[in-house]
This record gives C-alpha cells, structure tokens and sequence, in this order.
C-alpha cells in the first residue's frame, strides 16, 4: 500500500510539475540553501538511485531534521523527502514532508506539508557552496551474480564521496583517500590476514565466497532463494564552516535472523584533512562531566525516568556506567554520537543516538577550536 501510494504521488508530480525536463543524475550530493516558508534553511541532499536521504536546519530548527527512507527522487527530479524523528528508524513517525521537484539540476522548489497536511509553506533551496563548504562528486560502484536457475544473487555496492573542488589538493587528495580507504580497510567480512588494494578486490572476494557457499552447494538449501547482498554507503550530513561531517553504513545480509549494520559517524577539518576528535574540541578533562549530561539526555530522548538505572533496562554499559565513545560527528547545533546494534544494548533496541547542543556544553569546550573559531565566530 505504501509503495502504491509513492509510485502514485511521483506520477501526480510528474503530470503536475513544470519540472526538469532532462534526466537527473542517479547518483549525487547536493548543498542546497534557500527558506521554507519565513525560515532559511540548509539541505545535505544525496541521491541514491532512487531513494533520497540527508537533512536539513534552519533559523527555526533546534537540530537537524533528517529524511526518512521512505524519501525518494525519481529520475526526472520529483522529490518527495518525508521528515523523520530518527534518521535511524524509517518506522518512526513522520512530522512533515517536501513535495516539488528540481526546476533545474541545482534548483529544487515545492510546497511543504505537515504531517496532517493541515498546514503547507512554500520552499526554495538553490546549490550552493559558500566558503567553509565543499563541492563533491557521488560515487557508485557495485555489481550482482545470479544463479543460473534465477533462484538467488549476490549483490554488493559502495557509495562514496570524493571532493571536487577544494582549492588545496593536497588537503583533497587526503580527504578523497579517507573515504575511499575506510572500504578497504573496514570490510566487514574481511579475513584476518586478508587486505584490499581496491573495491574491486573486495567486489570479487564477496561475489566468490557466494559462488563456493551457496551456488557450489545450492543442494543444501533445499530449493530456497538465497540472496546475498552488503552495501557500504557514505552520506554527508554537515559541510559548513569548514567542517564535512559524514555518515558510513556498512549493510551486510547473507541469511540469518537479521542483518548486520554498523554505522561510523566522522567529521573532517576541511583546513587540515584530518578527523576532529573529541580532544580537539573539549577542554582537558571534560569526560566525566560530558557523560553526565549525555547520560541525561539519553534518558529524556529515550522516555527513561532520569533516577532510573540503565542497567535494569538490559543496557550493558562497561561496569555499569553510561559512557560516550568516539563515534560522533558535528552539526550546526551540536554533536550526535552513534552507538551501533548490541553496543549496549541488545538487538531489538537498534542503533541509539544522542544528540548534545553546544548550549548545553559550552563551559566544557575549548575556546581555540575550530567549533568556536568557525560555527560560534
């Protein structure tokens, strides 16, 4: 019924729109700036094939509204983008959705509605990379193997940034290196003595497990379809002020109850070409008092009473005791950390985030780092 609904609502666009005549790319990322009604906001937008992620802030946004899953872009540049309480959980609630489409390949215009669709604004974002922001290229690569009786395939793809135009091509030629190398080095079925040159290698390790697995055993499968696929994409979620902030999702389904997905959060010095960690931007021993306040906030987001013990609610925190780890990535307004499936919690809880405002950690941050020379300045 879903999918009836967004096949149908991208034909009323289609039919409807003044829109981009030419096909649109299958495969980009996008700095978009504009306003939504009386706000100006900023959108990462990325395409991948069809399905559209990213977010968006804006004069009257507190954090980042991410895009849910079930946002798309169809070939044309009709958008539909559905705005998510968690950019984790396409399950989660709706709170409001951009319809319109691109009237160029840099303009995307629409109207956008709340959930109810009781209340619409017009919207306008135009591409465009101000000084502190960079312009990138989207890659693809993948490839599929099906069995010869058509009753099961391998199929494996990685999605990457590599930037385009940053004036030092020293800094770029690091920073293209980094997102690229994290496949290498990274892959999730990787055997110990086992490394990679280039994704290709990996592309015909993953495709040749299959073939001595499952095609060279299919027998044991009893006549079931059997499906392989892992995917490794990396979004960006911040480019501004001189820091690119990413977020990689390795997927990994090869039978099972459920896939594996680990998820690593990043920001990058666009000056430097180095990763911000959290010592760059917090005064020295700023731990105990940081995870305090994480820890409160975790509790509210999650709909725990603050007195309440973690532990009690099957949280496996090392000694009992709430800790942030160093899988983070910056935003406009603060920080989000990741933790990934079974980090602290069992299976069912998924991958929690918590998002800190630099309001509430201002005491704790250095007053010579690139947060305060750049965002605050």
């Amino acid at each position: 019924m879903i999918k009836h609904f967004y096949f149908l609502l991208s034909v009323i666009l289609l039919l409807f729109t003044d829109s981009f005549s030419q096909s649109i790319e299958k495969y980009f990322y996008k700095r978009l700036e504009g306003f939504l009604g009386s706000q100006n906001i900023t959108m990462n937008l990325t395409k991948e094939d069809s399905v559209a992620v990213g977010n968006y802030f804006g004069t009257d946004s507190d954090m980042p509204v991410s895009f849910s899953y079930n946002s798309f872009i169809d070939n044309y540049g009709n958008v539909y983008l559905e705005e998510s309480e968690s950019d984790e959980n396409s399950l989660s609630s709706p709170m409001g959705s951009f319809n319109g489409s691109f009237s160029t390949g840099s303009t995307l215009e629409g109207i956008w509605y709340n959930q109810d669709s009781t209340v619409s604004y017009p919207f306008f974002v135009k591409e465009s990379y101000p000084p502190g922001s960079v312009k990138i290229l989207l890659k693809h690569f993948g490839d599929e193997y099906r069995l010869s009786n058509d009753s099961g395939f391998a199929q494996i793809d990685f999605i990457y940034p590599q930037l385009i135009e940053l004036e030092d091509t020293v800094v770029r030629s690091i920073i293209n290196s980094r997102f690229l190398n994290s496949f290498l080095k990274d892959y999730l079925y990787a055997e110990n003595d086992t490394s990679f040159n280039s994704l290709e290698e990996i592309k015909s390790f993953f495709i040749n497990r299959f073939k001595n697995e499952v095609e060279n055993n299919y027998q044991l499968y009893s006549g079931r379809i059997v499906d392989w696929q892992n995917a490794f994409i990396t979004e960006i979620t911040y480019n501004s002020n001189y820091i690119l902030s990413s977020k990689s999702i390795s997927f990994s389904y090869e039978g099972g109850a459920h896939p594996i997905t680990f998820i690593k959060r990043e920001s990058i010095n666009l000056l430097t070409g180095k990763e911000i960690v959290l010592s760059d931007i917090f005064k020295p021993g700023f731990e105990t008092l940081l995870n305090k306040r994480a820890e409160n906030i975790f509790k509210i987001t999650y709909g725990f009473d603050p007195e309440t013990d973690l532990d009690s609610l099957g949280f496996t925190f090392e000694n009992g005791k709430f800790k942030l780890n160093e899988n983070f990535s910056i935003s406009e307004s603060g920080l989000i950390f990741q933790f990934n499936q079974y980090e602290i919690a069992p299976y069912s809880f998924g991958a929690p985030t918590v998002f800190i405002f630099f309001d509430d950690i201002l005491d704790l941050l250095k007053d010579n780092s690139i947060i305060s020379n750049t965002i605050f300045k």
